[in-house]
């Protein structure tokens, strides 16, 4: 999907079946174009370690589930913050 559509931000949930959200950033962290995307996890894995790990893993930001839409946005503007005074 990611190679078909524009992505802004991805926004996984680190405990997805078939391949765990770890698995997944590694693997867009792998691809060029995809080095920078502001992506955040979403879990329900809330504690400091967690988001230690999804930080460690290549996230950009780490929250915890369940999630308020007002928080969610907060999260979104501050990683698409920092990736643009990073560009």
């Amino acid at each position: 999907m990611l190679e078909s559509e524009p992505v802004d931000v991805l926004v996984p949930d680190v405990g997805m079946s078939e391949m765990d959200g770890y698995e997944l950033i590694r693997r867009v962290r792998g691809i060029a174009r995809f080095a920078n995307l502001p992506a955040i996890a979403a879990t329900g894995f809330a504690r400091d370690d967690d988001a230690r790990a999804a930080m460690e893993a290549g996230f950009s930001a780490h929250i915890g589930k369940p999630v308020l839409i007002e928080q969610l946005a907060e999260v979104i503007d501050e990683v698409m913050r920092v990736q643009h005074e990073s560009s």
